[in-house]
């Protein structure tokens, strides 16, 4: 029973944004399937079935267009570094009784993926040989029996793995992801105007040597959330995940009274977006422009309307950039 922890907005699905690189940087993980007796089997293999007649293939757990859980595999897996999204995986079979029994969680995770930091994808790992090797090069000795979960954000070297001894809800592995992605470096706390500058908008304009951050990408402005909330969103750090070279994220919390009267503030949550003049909405100071998203206004698919506002001003910039070079 009950909803899902870490409050946040609601509203809809995830934008666009492909897949870059392949696999994991620097190596991947240690490869190898525990041996000795025991342990998950992967289905096929010979003629089987009733009769000697060839059994037919198990149904699509999660079919591509209409699931709503991206289809992964040995030739379409996410770079962690690279990739805009964090993910939250399943390694499944579809065969497999525990496999078809997390099914409906899986569904309902995607459900509410909007309000979300991450996106789900699925990887069948007995597809064909190759997906299983591939299952195995990922996961080692995690996978001895499927269903699997494991998370990849922009700082994972490997998976960070559910663990396996505890029940399979969504619940539980909202938890489980959510927690993971708190302790990000992506949003700075703010709790006053004057810490601003240091957090945030300092780095304007410069290369960022941070974790999960292209350092070769300039940062074209900062970001902060004004919220009567206590905790991160799911959804804002989603976004900070997915804009993380082009902005610097920060947050004020708990209707904080002073950023409240720098900045007007009449509804929460409001978004604030600090940006080289001349592509703001009006005047900050002599160097930078703001602009403004109200969320609570905002209707339908907030994340998609707050991810169109980023990218618009993203465009702002360039093509200001652009102006100013062929000036």
């Amino acid at each position: 029973g009950g909803g899902f922890p870490g409050g946040g907005f609601s509203g809809g699905g995830f934008p666009g944004g492909g897949f870059s690189g392949g696999g994991f940087p620097g190596g991947g993980f240690s490869g190898g399937f525990p041996g000795g007796g025991g342990g998950f089997q992967f289905p096929g293999g010979g003629a089987g079935g009733f009769g000697g007649q060839q059994q037919q293939p198990a149904q699509e757990l999660f079919p591509k267009r209409t699931s709503g859980v991206s289809k992964l595999g040995s030739l379409k897996f996410p770079d962690a570094k690279t990739s805009k999204n964090a993910w939250l995986i399943v390694f499944y079979t579809n065969d497999d009784q525990d496999c078809i029994d997390a099914k409906p969680v899986v569904d309902k995770l995607v459900s509410k993926a909007g309000t979300y930091g991450y996106k789900i994808g699925g990887i069948d790992c007995g597809k064909n040989e190759v997906e299983k090797k591939f299952c195995r090069k990922l996961l080692g000795k995690n996978l001895q029996e499927v269903p699997v979960f494991g998370l990849m954000t922009c700082q994972s070297q490997k998976l960070d793995i559910f663990d396996v001894q505890l029940q399979i809800t969504a619940k539980g592995l909202h938890t489980f992801a959510s927690e993971k992605l708190q302790k990000l470096p992506l949003v700075q706390n703010v709790n006053h105007p004057s810490q601003l500058p240091e957090r945030l908008l300092n780095v304007i304009g410069t290369k960022r040597n941070l974790p999960c951050v292209d350092s070769t990408i300039l940062t074209k402005g900062g970001i902060v959330l004004l919220t009567d909330k206590y905790e991160t969103s799911g959804l804002y750090m989603g976004l900070a995940h997915q804009f993380r070279n082009e902005f610097a994220f920060g947050e004020s919390r708990g209707s904080n009274i002073a950023m409240a009267k720098e900045f007007g503030v009449k509804k929460y949550p409001l978004l604030i977006a600090f940006v080289p003049k001349g592509n703001g909405e009006t005047s900050y100071n002599d160097n930078l422009d703001v602009s403004r998203f109200d969320v609570a206004s905002a209707g339908g698919d907030k994340r998609a309307a707050i991810a169109k506002w980023i990218e618009d001003l993203i465009k702002s910039i360039r093509a200001s950039k652009r102006s100013q070079r062929t000036a």
